[in-house]
């Protein structure tokens, strides 16, 4: 089973000579010529940074086998068809776009390779669908489109829109959160067949609540849903081959003074803390998990940048990198673990529209 790294900005792990690297991948996702992906080797020192131009870039994952990344795209270069970029890494680590695929969908906004390697998910925010890629030598190819229907309560829930696509921990199910359904809908996944439409399993969510993302314990028995409509995070336990709910808390202390989007979630690999990026709030929500769903928030973070989109944890999980997408600046803060706490820090890193982190390996 190959182990998955993905994050809308992400943040992949460097292993060298037995340290843990800072280098990471910065994704700024703008129409002009800052928009692609940044390769950060130094925070103080710009100039070694490399960077790589790819207009509308938005997410981003590495298959650790082939070593190749794939990033969705809102525009295909030369038109205006949303897909998915095949990259490739130099020894240097910067990025070169190798092949481009359409996805028949409007605004890919995630993806997610099978535990083989043989097949990428997207899902299509705008077009209510998710996208099944079969991969050649590692290149996406012409696939099918899986279309999610209905309505929510909301006004953002006019009709479905998926947020996120991933697989639990078993490499056995593939989990699509759809924001305009409060659903998150599981399909089964077969190597070499791809996953199963007709044999869907449907965690529903509270409604209005717009989920966005999720994560899994480490078991795989626990889900944490951060929902962006309504500043919340829902968990769901498997008992008797089933989902059930557990429980729903704030991600956020009081009401803020600004409307609030939560946006990523993170996990430590214990899974005993959850991180939480409030859009509109603008801080990271520290939250500890306990037995059969629990949850307690502990506090909030300034995160030090405006609307963080996408959050990640360091390979020693000593620190969460923020994408800030209004203010266009990477920030840090310290994860305290032993005092259960977030400490912003005062580094900060300027990308505009910026939308994700992904650690190098």
């Amino acid at each position: 089973m190959r182990q998955l790294f993905s994050g809308a900005m992400l943040i992949m792990a460097v292993l060298s000579a037995g340290c843990v690297s800072t280098e990471f991948y910065a994704v700024s996702d703008t129409s002009g010529e800052t928009g692609g992906i940044t390769l950060v080797k130094s925070r103080t020192d710009t100039a070694r940074n490399l960077f790589t131009h790819l207009k509308t870039v938005n997410y981003l994952i590495r298959d650790p086998a082939s070593g190749l990344f794939y990033g969705t795209v809102s525009r295909i270069p030369g038109t205006k068809q949303g897909g998915v970029a095949t990259l490739r890494a130099d020894e240097s680590g910067r990025l070169e776009a190798v092949a481009f695929v359409q996805v028949n969908g409007a605004v890919p906004c995630h993806l997610a390779l099978s535990p083989d390697g043989s097949f990428l998910y997207t899902a299509n925010y705008s077009s209510a669908s998710l996208t099944e890629l079969p991969l050649k030598s590692g290149i996406p190819q012409a696939g099918k489109v899986i279309p999610h229907r209905g309505r929510g309560a909301g006004k953002r829930q006019e009709k479905a829109h998926p947020h996120f696509v991933g697989f639990d921990p078993a490499g056995k199910n593939l989990h699509a959160v759809d924001l305009g359904l409060d659903q998150v809908k599981i399909y089964p996944w077969h190597a070499g067949r791809g996953i199963d439409t007709k044999a869907v399993e449907i965690i529903r969510l509270h409604a209005g609540a717009g989920p966005r993302h999720l994560v899994f314990s480490p078991d795989g028995n626990t889900i944490y849903v951060a929902n962006e409509l309504d500043s919340t995070v829902s968990s769901f336990v498997r008992r008797g081959g089933k989902w059930e709910a557990a429980q729903t808390i704030r991600s956020l202390n009081g009401v803020p003074e600004t409307r609030n989007y939560p946006g990523a979630i993170r996990i430590t690999k214990d899974g005993r803390f959850l991180f939480v990026s409030n859009r509109g709030h603008n801080s990271i929500a520290l939250i500890e998990t306990g037995k059969n769903g629990a949850m307690k928030l502990l506090e909030t973070a300034d995160c030090n940048g405006d609307f963080p989109r996408d959050i990640a944890l360091s390979p020693d999980e000593t620190e969460i990198i923020a994408a800030n997408e209004k203010s266009g600046t990477v920030t840090f803060l310290m994860f305290d673990r032993e005092n259960r706490k977030l400490v912003p820090k005062k580094e900060k890193l300027a990308f505009p529209r910026a939308l994700g982190i992904y650690f190098r390996m």
